[in-house]
């Protein structure tokens, strides 16, 4: 268990489609498959007898469909996709953490959770100290995880344990007060300075419970729960104004999802497919916008996530699998334990938190904070339902252990693949001909990782080959950022095809539009393919479009637009 919570540990590999993995679940899928595989094949061997629960049996269901597809997939259902791996990763721990036990869960398990989560939060005060003069300081204390906002949700989610332990553990009344509420005030500083939303708004929730659960609050908790709910109202429409640029661009997002999801009330468009579909969704709403509305241009990006867990959600399973998932966590959340049963009290309460952060921003997105859900359920699910036993249980220890190892050993080559590939972005020495050559004999492999074609096509637009194009339309089919829309953009231009320049330049327009160079570039694509009215149109634009940070080259875009308007 350290040497996997480790690996979790040195690569939290969060959610960033931006940026070209560097290890990432490329080298998590085979160390977390691969110690699941030896524990159920060590249970096999032994003929130990798990006690498999009937939300056991889900997951194994659950982790077959998944590793066959990892195994077998092509197109989106792949080891190049991070939300598949990161979700076959989280059900692994839960049957690892499940095979030891509830007396192991408690002794180990609880205390490596803590043992990392102390460990983050030495690592936040170390960038605290270091960039204490910083203008931007409350961007620069992530921890491990790719931005403050989820480092400080990774803080809070830990409460609750935080709770359970220094409660179980230390018998001084004073002495446990005192240690819960020096760790908690630690945290809850580094919370403060990232002003992160999602994590204050988590930390209330969970002050709340714990005001419910106090003795002397027993007798009259419907008027404290009444309470509590308008103040958290309150204190919800107060962090609007926090970052009001922020939030307003949430909202355009959830606007954008809802007005798509009644195109899939049903089905969805497809599990972890919103990152493929919400670029072109955006791009045609801002394509629309009218310019009453100009103003809204400020709050939008480039943008892979809802930043709303439940309705991308949605989304992507439609309302019956919306309806699935509230109802599980409404039965774990629900059910009432014994009053002395402190674990599961506190298990529930970090769902809880989960819940209340998940609607402003996307923590499942990030396996490290998915791998501690996997361990909340793993400690949960067996105090909540009652107990069956499934039957053979050395068959089916066997066979998980045989689609573990077969998954394992897959991960393991393509985790080699790319190792090879990054090796190729650090390589000075070699020749333009030889990672050309390289890139070739690495296509078959990864072919289905847009990044890898992203960077492939545009080591050929360098050499103006005519692949290029043909390499970075299938990136752009499987991601579509502003890196590979620019290529294209460059591509089309080089080969004279002025009108799919501007068809990809208008979506990076539109895609990120308060970016003005990308305008300019589209207002001299029209007059270049002559089309002098939509020029005009964009200049229009640009003249009237609000200026979120003004420069040099902001003001000459405005004058050269303004000038083709006299």
């Amino acid at each position: 268990m350290l040497c996997m919570f480790y690996a979790l540990y040195k690569y939290t590999f969060s959610f960033n489609y931006q940026q070209i993995p560097e290890g990432g679940h490329y080298l998590a899928l085979p160390v977390i498959a691969g110690v699941t595989a030896l524990f159920a094949a060590y249970a096999a061997i032994r003929n130990v007898k798990s006690e498999y629960m009937p939300a056991d049996g889900l997951v194994m269901l659950a982790l077959l469909v998944f590793g066959v597809l990892l195994a077998t997939g092509n197109g989106w259902y792949n080891l190049h996709n991070e939300i598949w791996v990161n979700t076959f990763c989280g059900l692994s721990v839960y049957l690892l953490l499940r095979m030891g036990g509830q007396t192991a869960y408690r002794k180990v398990i609880v205390p490596i959770i803590l043992l990392f989560f102390l460990l983050e939060l030495c690592v936040g005060y170390a960038m605290l100290f270091s960039n204490f003069r910083s203008e931007r300081l409350s961007l620069q204390i992530t921890g491990h995880l790719e931005n403050s906002g989820l480092y400080a949700i990774y803080l809070v989610l830990h409460f609750p344990l935080v709770h359970y332990w220094v409660s179980t553990n230390i018998q001084n009344r004073r002495a446990r007060l005192a240690l819960q509420a020096v760790v908690f005030a630690a945290a809850g500083m580094l919370v403060l300075i990232v002003q992160s939303r999602a994590a204050m708004i988590g930390a209330a929730c969970y002050a709340i419970q714990l005001l419910m659960d106090a003795p002397f609050c027993r007798k009259h908790r419907k008027q404290i729960l009444l309470t509590s709910a308008v103040l958290l109202l309150f204190l919800v429409a107060g962090l609007v104004f926090l970052k009001p640029g922020s939030a307003f661009g949430r909202f355009i997002i959830w606007k954008i999802s809802l007005e798509h999801w009644q195109e899939y009330i049903w089905t969805g468009i497809g599990y972890g497919r919103f990152p493929v579909a919400f670029p072109s969704w955006q791009t045609g709403y801002f394509e629309s916008l009218p310019m009453s509305a100009i103003s809204e241009v400020l709050s939008a990006d480039e943008v892979y996530v809802a930043y709303n867990e439940p309705l991308q959600w949605l989304t992507e399973t439609g309302l019956p699998g919306l309806a699935l998932l509230l109802y599980g966590i409404w039965r774990i959340i629900s059910h009432k334990h014994e009053p002395q049963a402190l674990l599961p009290r506190q298990l529930q309460s970090t769902l809880l938190i989960l819940l209340a952060t998940s609607l402003f921003s996307y923590p499942l997105h990030v396996n490290v904070i998915l791998i501690l859900v996997s361990a909340i359920m793993a400690g949960l699910l067996p105090l909540t339902f009652r107990k069956r036993h499934l039957p053979g249980s050395r068959w089916v220890n066997n066979c998980l252990a045989a689609l573990l190892l077969a998954v394992t050993v897959i991960a393991t080559d393509t985790y080699r693949v790319v190792s090879r590939w990054n090796g190729l972005q650090e390589a000075i020495t070699m020749s333009e001909n030889e990672q050309v050559a390289s890139y070739q004999r690495l296509y078959p492999a990864l072919k289905y990782n847009p990044h890898f074609l992203l960077d492939y096509g545009i080591l050929l637009l360098s050499r103006q080959d005519e692949r290029a194009v043909e390499i970075l339309e299938e990136s752009k089919s499987r991601l579509v950022t502003v890196t590979v829309l620019n290529a294209l953009v460059q591509a089309y231009e080089s080969r004279g095809n002025t009108r799919k320049a501007i068809s990809n330049c208008a979506a990076l327009t539109y895609f990120v539009p308060y970016k003005f160079t990308y305008r300019k570039n589209l207002m001299d694509l029209y007059l270049k393919a002559g089309f002098p009215e939509e020029a005009r149109e964009t200049a229009r634009w640009i003249v009237a479009m609000p200026v979120k940070k003004e420069d040099e080259t902001v003001v000459n875009i405005k004058r050269i637009a303004g000038t083709l308007l006299q």
